[in-house]
């Protein structure tokens, strides 16, 4: 069938409250509360310290790297368990194993966080590779982890994420894309790709783009 590159966060899985309750606890730290204006879409798919300089931006202060250190302690403690598969998401999974398609992950999560994620909730096995951020920021820019992931192997492949960020990785690497409607991404954000409003149709809809490629 191909290969097919899944986001994590808003995607598979709903992660937000593990995320937003280590925000609000590492920015409690620092003496701030959590901005009343901030939403959820800008705490889960950009990179974490351009997360932080966003939050911050709110209190005139520049110490985003800080910021970053305490969401990564609290996030590592408790904040990676407090997630939940979408509903459909395992049945999709498995229809699209069944139809031979070859499955990966790529996400701004680290790479560490999103495998204890998958294999928790029991999915894990189910792809072939996981792929996220790492130490350094080479891969923060999600076309560049996707242009890495799409390097081991060759045929078809589509990308399928809730954000701007995954419908422009895809078109920087030349595959097509599906967007998901319930994950964290605004419906502006969805231009250029085709839309799953339920898990159930994930199948379907990424068959049919490779029939069409």
């Amino acid at each position: 069938m191909g290969r097919v590159i899944f986001d994590l966060d808003g995607t598979l899985v709903d992660s937000a409250p593990g995320i937003t309750g280590c925000y609000r606890a590492a920015l409690a730290e620092m003496g701030y509360p959590m901005p009343a204006d901030v939403g959820v879409a800008a705490m889960i798919g950009p990179p974490l310290l351009d997360v932080c300089r966003g939050l911050l931006a709110h209190f005139a202060d520049p110490r985003a790297e800080e910021l970053a250190r305490r969401y990564r302690a609290l996030y590592t403690q408790w904040g990676w368990s407090e997630c939940a598969l979408y509903p459909g998401i395992e049945a999709a999974l498995a229809a699209l194993a069944v139809a031979g398609a070859e499955l990966h992950v790529a996400t701004a999560k680290r790479t560490i966080y999103a495998t204890r994620m998958l294999d928790r909730l029991g999915v894990a096995p189910r792809f072939a590779s996981v792929r996220g951020s790492e130490d350094g920021g080479a891969f923060d820019d999600k076309a560049v982890l996707v242009a890495d992931v799409l390097r081991g192997g060759t045929g078809p492949a589509a990308m399928v994420g809730d954000s701007r960020f995954d419908i422009r990785a895809a078109h920087a690497n030349a595959i097509p894309a599906v967007a998901v409607a319930w994950g964290y991404g605004q419906p502006g954000e969805h231009e250029g790709a085709v839309v799953a409003t339920r898990a159930c149709e994930l199948p379907a809809l990424i068959g049919g783009l490779f029939l069409e490629g």
